[in-house]
């Protein structure tokens, strides 16, 4: 058993590495132990896949499932804010990067927009935009990998996008 232990270390401390921010290296380590134990079980060699290979798959299926899990206990308690007293420059991304914002003059068009978004949607674009932080500070104050809130922000977007042309609103990305 050792030996085996020994022989997939390098794919557990890479799949720890690569997913397992939401625990101690410690947790993660026992749990990877866990799915390697479940894995011997399961294994069959009849299908002619290598263990390793077997085993990396298995825990990255363990990790995904864990990732959603945590993502489903994100809390949204904070409410949108009202437009009124919002300044269209507020809403304009000041370094120009690929990630526009959709700007228009008649804001409650876009708060009617928002308003089809998920809450975590909303969330996200609030916190990006109006609040302007950075994905990499949302991140860390959520206990998210980055990525997982750039995905978001993206999708939300997507939506928003999508939104404004159904209802045949002009809009300029800046």
């Amino acid at each position: 058993m050792e030996v085996l232990i020994e022989q997939v270390r390098p794919v557990t401390l890479s799949m720890i590495k690569k997913y397992g921010y939401y625990d101690s290296f410690e947790e993660n380590y026992h749990n990877a132990m866990v799915q390697l134990l479940e894995a011997i079980q399961e294994f069959d060699k009849s299908e002619q896949v290598p263990f390793a290979a077997f085993y990396k798959k298995k825990l990255f299926y363990f990790y995904m499932d864990v990732i959603r899990e945590q993502a489903d206990k994100i809390e949204f308690v904070e409410t949108m804010p009202t437009f009124d007293n919002l300044k269209d420059e507020n809403l304009i991304e000041q370094d120009k990067s690929l990630d526009k914002i959709i700007w228009r003059e008649n804001t409650e068009d876009i708060q009617r927009a928002l308003m089809k978004l998920t809450p975590k949607q909303r969330w996200i674009i609030q916190e990006y935009f109006y609040k302007g932080k950075k994905i990499q500070q949302i991140a860390k104050e959520n206990n998210r990998h980055p990525q997982t809130i750039t995905k978001l922000k993206a999708r939300a977007l997507h939506v928003l996008r999508a939104q404004l042309r159904v209802e045949n609103i002009p809009f300029r990305i800046h």
